[in-house]
């Protein structure tokens, strides 16, 4: 297994669903497979941001890595979740086209902070690690195009005119 330049002999699982995630990864020059897990994503009473989205991606890495233990190969895990906060509340993903154009009205004109949580499991061990990152000053400007479930769309002049279909759930 080639991670950039580096050799391994683990094979690099990414626990996602997220064409983001694996385009970064290509990107990076990781050779990797995906294999998507169902998590419990739901978010504990006073979770702090930073820690549910850690909590998240453990816990779906977690989920992939119990699904490929007693295999004998060596593999690592990746596990991710990404959050938006507006007005320090998170936005959790969009129901259908109209809640996302909610979204898009609440981030209009205004800067957000971006929280994505990291994990990884390794196998046979099972060790595991985790972290937070944090992106502030993320600004949604009304005259830039925006990205509405990962199309980049024409950016409509009011946020409630996005272009019917131009929106799809995202994977992660």
């Amino acid at each position: 297994m080639m991670f950039g330049k580096w050799k391994s002999s683990a094979k690099l699982i990414l626990a996602s669903g997220s064409a983001r995630r694996a385009e970064i990864l290509r990107n990076a020059g990781f050779e990797f497979e995906t294999l998507v897990t169902h998590a419990d994503e739901s978010r504990r009473t006073r979770e702090a941001p930073a820690k549910y989205v850690g909590r998240v991606a453990h816990a779906k890495a977690r989920a992939a890595a119990e699904k490929l233990r007693g295999k004998s190969d060596p593999v690592i895990v990746i596990g991710a979740d990404t959050v938006v906060l507006a007005g320090g509340k998170i936005l959790g993903k969009p129901l259908d086209v109209k809640d996302a154009r909610r979204m898009l009205r609440l981030l209009s004109g205004k800067t957000h902070r971006v929280l994505t949580g990291l994990a990884v499991v390794s196998l046979p061990d099972g060790a595991g690690r985790q972290a937070a990152f944090r992106f502030d000053r993320q600004r949604l400007n009304r005259c830039e195009s925006g990205a509405v479930g990962r199309r980049l769309v024409p950016r409509p002049a009011r946020p409630d005119a996005a272009p019917a279909g131009a929106w799809t759930p995202p994977a992660g």
